[in-house]
C-alpha cells in the first residue's frame, strides 16, 4: 500500500495457495488437491466531507474431488461403503488435480461512498457487480474429460443508498438496495442444467435504531423485501415451462442490552432459493443427485438469541450464549437411505423438503489470561438440536457436541520480533440425533485431535513486516471420520496436516 496523491491510497493484496493430495493415516486421499489464487486492489480517497473507496477483485480456485466418492455402478458403491480402503487410491500423494473436479472464479467490481452532511449525519452511497463462474468436470468417456457437466454463470449487481444519525446515545439508520441477479446454465454441457434460467430483482427498504438509556440499551430493525423472480426451463418430459413470482418478504428483530447481558427477538421470512425449489440432477462437488421441490414455499423462522456473560472475581471469563428458532416450515435436504444408478454412475439423493421444525442449542467460551507468565487459556463448546415437529423425528445434519480446550503462549522478542505458541485439544462427540431412515451407516465414533501451531511476527523499521506460521492439525494421527462429511461413506479424514504460511506486509 502507499499514497499515490495527496488524500488518496493504493492497496493490493493477493495470495497464491496450492496443495497436493491429503492423506488419511493409512492411505492417500487420491484427487484432492486445491490451487487457488487470488487479487485485490483498493482505491481509497478522502476530499473534505467525502470518503470514497473503490475495489477491484479476481478469485479463482481448482479443487479435486476425492475419486474414491464417484463410482460407477450399485455394486461397487455397496462394496465401497464396507471397504477400509477406498476402491480409488494411490500409493502416495500426487500434486495434479484430475476429474472430478470444481473451478469457480469470481470478478468483482464495487464502490463506496460516504458524505458528511454534517457531524452527526452521514450519507452513503454503494453500488457493486459481481460475476461467478462455477464448472463441475466429470468423469466421462469418448474424450469428454475437458466438458464440464456444471456450468453455471451467475450475475449480481447492487446499489443502495443509506443515511446514518449518530450520538453518543443514539444510532439511527434507514436506506433502500436494489439488486439484480442473472443465472445463465451455459449449453454445451451434454446434461441437464442442475439449476435453470432465471432473473431476480429485488427492492428492499431497511432501518435500524439503537438508543442508550445509561444501563440498558434498546435496539431493533426493519427491512422489507419485495422481490420478482422470473424462471425458465424444460421438464423431463420436454414440456417447456415459464414460473413468475413475486413474494414480499420482512425481516425484523428487537433486543435489549444491560451490563453486557443481551437478549434479541426477531423473525425472518424468506424466499426459497433456486436450489430448494428447481434443482434437478448430479452435483458432481458433493457426489450426490440434487433434487427440488417447485410446491416448496416461503420460509419464516421466529428466533430467540441470549448472550449471558458470568462475571468472575479471579479474572475468569465465562460466556454463554443460547438460542431457539422456531420454523413453522423449516426448509432442509432429507437424504436418500439407498443409491440411485445413472448414466454418470450412482449417487445418493438429496431431495429438499419443507415441515415444521425448531432448532435449538448453546455456545459456552471461558478464558483466562495469565499476564505474568504470557499465557492465555481458553475453552469452547458447542451443543445443537433438532427436531422435525410433524413426524417426530431429529433433523439430518445437526453438529454433534464438541469441545476445544486451548492454550497459547506469547511473548517478544529482539530486533521488533514476536513469537507465539499454542496447543489444543478438540473432541468431537459421537452424534446422538439424527434421522435413522435417512442415513446409510450410523454416525462414526468420537474423534480426538490434538492441534499446535508456532507464529513468529517480524517487523523492521521500514515499511515491511513478515509472519510465518506453522501449524500441525491432527497432531497424533488420529484415525476417525466426521458425521457431517458425505465423504465419511467412503474414505476417512485427514490424517496429520502440517502446514506453513508466510504472509509479508508492504
Amino acid at each position: 500500500s502507499g499514497a499515490i496523491a495527496k488524500d488518496v491510497m493504493l492497496t493490493y493484496s493477493g495470495s497464491i495457495q496450492g496443495q497436493g493430495d491429503q492423506f488419511s493415516p493409512d492411505y492417500a486421499l487420491t484427487n484432492t488437491g486445491m490451487r487457488q489464487h487470488v487479487q485485490r486492489v483498493n482505491l481509497h480517497s478522502q476530499w473534505k466531507t467525502w470518503q470514497h473507496e473503490v475495489h477491484v477483485s479476481y478469485f479463482s480456485r481448482n479443487t479435486g474431488i476425492l475419486r474414491s466418492a464417484h463410482i460407477g455402478n450399485l455394486t461397487d458403491l455397496n462394496e465401497a461403503l464396507n471397504r477400509e480402503t477406498p476402491f480409488y487410491t494411490e500409493d502416495s500423494p500426487e500434486f495434479t488435480i484430475s476429474n472430478p473436479r470444481q473451478a469457480t472464479q469470481h470478478y468483482t467490481i464495487g464502490s463506496n461512498s460516504q458524505i458528511d452532511l454534517n457531524a452527526k449525519t452521514h450519507l452513503h452511497i454503494a453500488a457493486g457487480y459481481q460475476q461467478n463462474e462455477r464448472q463441475e468436470f466429470d468423469i466421462r468417456r469418448g474424450n469428454r474429460d475437458s466438458i464440464p457437466v456444471v456450468d453455471l454463470k451467475l450475475r449480481t449487481s447492487h446499489m443502495e443508498v443509506s443515511m446514518d444519525y449518530n450520538t453518543s446515545s443514539l444510532y439511527t439508520t434507514l436506506g433502500l438496495r436494489y439488486s439484480h441477479e442473472e443465472n445463465r446454465p451455459q449449453s454445451g454441457t451434454g446434461s441437464r442444467p442442475i439449476i435453470h434460467f432465471a432473473n431476480t430483482n429485488t427492492t428492499a427498504i431497511f432501518g435500524a435504531l439503537e438508543k442508550d438509556f445509561g444501563r440498558v440499551t434498546l435496539f431493533s430493525g426493519l427491512r422489507y423485501e419485495h422481490v420478482e423472480r422470473e424462471v425458465k426451463y424444460y421438464t423431463r418430459q420436454r414440456d417447456y415451462v415459464e414460473q413468475f413470482e413475486s413474494p414480499d418478504l420482512y425481516a425484523a428483530n428487537f433486543g435489549l442490552a444491560w451490563n453486557g447481558y443481551r437478549i434479541d427477538f426477531s423473525s425472518i421470512k424468506r424466499m426459497a432459493n433456486l436450489y430448494e425449489r428447481y434443482a434437478d440432477g448430479i452435483h458432481p462437488a458433493a457426489a450426490v443427485i440434487v433434487r427440488g421441490d417447485s410446491a416448496i414455499r416461503r420460509e419464516q423462522v421466529w428466533q430467540v438469541n441470549m448472550s449471558l456473560p458470568f462475571p468472575t472475581k479471579n479474572g475468569w471469563e465465562i460466556y454463554a450464549g443460547l438460542y431457539y428458532n422456531y420454523f413453522p416450515n423449516f426448509i432442509y435436504t432429507a437424504s436418500s437411505p439407498s443409491p440411485e444408478l445413472t448414466i454418470a454412475g450412482a449417487f445418493f439423493v438429496e431431495q429438499y423438503i419443507q415441515n415444521r421444525a425448531h432448532l435449538g442449542g448453546m455456545d459456552l467460551t471461558i478464558k483466562k489470561s495469565i499476564e505474568n507468565a504470557h499465557l492465555d487459556l481458553s475453552l469452547t463448546s458447542s451443543i445443537t438440536l433438532g427436531q422435525n415437529l410433524d413426524v417426530k423425528q431429529s433433523l439430518p445434519d445437526i453438529p454433534p457436541f464438541k469441545i476445544n480446550p486451548g492454550l497459547s503462549w506469547t511473548t517478544k522478542l529482539k530486533r521488533n520480533k514476536t513469537l507465539g505458541l499454542s496447543i489444543d485439544y478438540q473432541y468431537l462427540a459421537e452424534a446422538w440425533f439424527y434421522p435413522v431412515d435417512q442415513v446409510v451407516a450410523p454416525p462414526p465414533s468420537a474423534a480426538h485431535l490434538v492441534n499446535a501451531s508456532a507464529e513468529v511476527m517480524i517487523r523492521t523499521k521500514k515499511f515491511f513486516s513478515m509472519k510465518i506460521i506453522a501449524k500441525c492439525q491432527n497432531l497424533t494421527n488420529h484415525r476417525y471420520r466426521t458425521y457431517l462429511n458425505r465423504w465419511r461413506y467412503y474414505a476417512n479424514e485427514v490424517g496429520i496436516q502440517p502446514t506453513l504460511k508466510i504472509l509479508s506486509f508492504f
